[in-house]
């Protein structure tokens, strides 16, 4: 008899959740009926069934673990089903609750789904057929409640983001209307209340100058499904102005079909101030970097990569990977000789500025020697992460300061070789020079 009701009900097992077993308990004061009705639910696989003999003991085993649907008889011993289901929807229980009973009267079934049954199903019959109703209804039934839940989690979830974000959100109509919105909504576009925005076209809170803009993407997220990131000048309440960052997606019913559009604005006011001072702050350091006339770079302290310089520099365009002893020095590496020792290493090292003399090769591969100035920029942990570095063509003056030396050399010369006596006195007559010692005074005596 089992096997063959089992056979029959073969199709309503593939109904079953296969994700876990449905913890069913079942209650009826009849422990032959139970032991049968236990033995064909869990050979199907996919039940695990508790039995208990009246309502008391039901009562009890709920206290010691949750259950997915209860399965009950309406006459037993002391309470019956009827009196069971009221107690539990009085306290507020709302597992799923089958009434499985011999007695098929219609005022009973109404009485059961009127007090909050789910499902009223008679046991008179033939075993395939009371066993595969109550198997596939036992599946519905918890299917169906763990679906709700599921829904109910992902709107609390839902309910939750929208609550908790500081952006503007609502929901609109397929032509505008706002049909809902978070409480950020109408507190940031000064509404009084919910209700006050509701109905509004969203369009009257964009900007007449944005607004066939707004018209034109609104095309496009009907065609493409959604837009991001999309800067308008918006209105609140009172008219005033702010600019905001848009997003928007299309909303579809279960059928696919297009019903209306969610959108998110964040004001970005602030953020757009900030970001056109920092741009006017980086034009107008460009444009004192552009009016100095001797080369300027700010050199990362790490490997030497140019992360800026000025057209003074004649480097053209830089790439990532332009150092600074590749373009001054065509070299391979830094330079570290003792005459010409590496500003940056000596800035790294004392973390204090650092004046260097270096031999430098300009566009043309022609030698030019360079009087370079660096200087460290720190982090916040006071290391040197960058140097700005800058420095002066010395090359004519040190052809110069050559020539002088020279001419130094040949008066010393000449003036030391001559059996004259040779005196240079400033306009008050103090000796600034004289080449041989005059008595009874020492050379250095003599002189001032």
């Amino acid at each position: 008899m089992t096997e063959s009701i089992i056979e029959s009900s073969a199709e309503v097992a593939l109904d079953v959740i296969s994700k876990a077993p449905i913890q069913v308990l079942h209650v009826d004061d009849d422990s032959g009926f139970l032991k049968a009705a236990k033995q064909i639910l869990e050979m199907q696989g996919n039940f695990q069934v508790e039995t208990a003999s009246s309502v008391e003991e039901a009562k009890e085993r709920m206290k010691q673990k949750p259950y997915d649907v209860i399965v009950s008889d309406y006459i037993m011993l002391g309470k019956d089903g009827l009196e069971f289901l009221k107690e539990l929807r009085d306290s507020g229980n709302n597992t799923p609750f089958i009434m499985f009973t011999g007695k098929g009267r219609e005022e009973v079934a109404i009485e059961a789904l009127n007090l909050g049954a789910d499902r009223y199903f008679n046991k008179i019959g033939s075993p395939e057929a009371v066993y595969g109703e109550l198997a596939h209804g036992i599946c519905q039934t918890v299917e169906r409640r763990r679906a709700a839940e599921e829904v109910w989690k992902k709107e609390q979830r839902l309910r939750a983001v929208l609550t908790s974000s500081p952006d503007i959100i609502t929901v609109s109509d397929l032509q505008g209307n706002i049909t809902d919105c978070n409480d950020a909504a109408w507190k940031l576009m000064g509404f009084s209340s919910k209700e006050e925005l509701i109905g509004k076209s969203a369009f009257e809170f964009i900007a007449e100058e944005d607004r066939e803009r707004a018209l034109e993407n609104l095309k496009k997220t009907f065609e493409e499904g959604t837009i991001r990131n999309v800067e308008y000048t918006l209105l609140k309440k009172n008219g005033e102005e702010y600019i905001g960052e848009l997003s928007a997606s299309i909303l579809k019913d279960s059928s696919g079909n297009q019903i209306g559009f969610v959108s998110v604005v964040r004001n970005i006011t602030e953020r757009k101030k900030t970001k056109d001072k920092i741009s006017r702050q980086n034009e107008f350091l460009n444009s004192v970097l552009e009016s100095l006339t001797h080369p300027f770079y700010v050199i990362d302290a790490n490997d030497y990569t140019i992360k800026m310089a000025n057209s003074a520099a004649h480097l053209g365009s830089l790439s990532e990977k332009t150092t600074c002893y590749g373009i001054t020095h065509k070299r391979k590496k830094p330079c570290s000789s003792v005459k010409h020792p590496c500003p940056l290493e000596i800035v790294k090292k004392t973390k204090r500025p650092a004046i260097v003399e270096h031999i430098h090769y300009d566009k043309d591969e022609n030698v030019r020697i360079i009087e370079v100035h660096a200087y460290p920029i720190f982090d916040k942990d006071r290391n040197v992460a960058q140097i700005i570095e800058y420095g002066f063509d010395i090359t004519e003056r040190k052809k110069i300061e050559g020539k002088l030396q020279d001419a130094n050399k040949k008066w010393v010369s000449l003036t030391e070789n001559t059996d004259d006596l040779i005196m240079i006195v400033d306009g008050k007559g103090i000796i600034q020079y004289v080449n041989r010692t005059i008595p009874p005074y020492t050379l250095k005596e003599t002189i001032g």
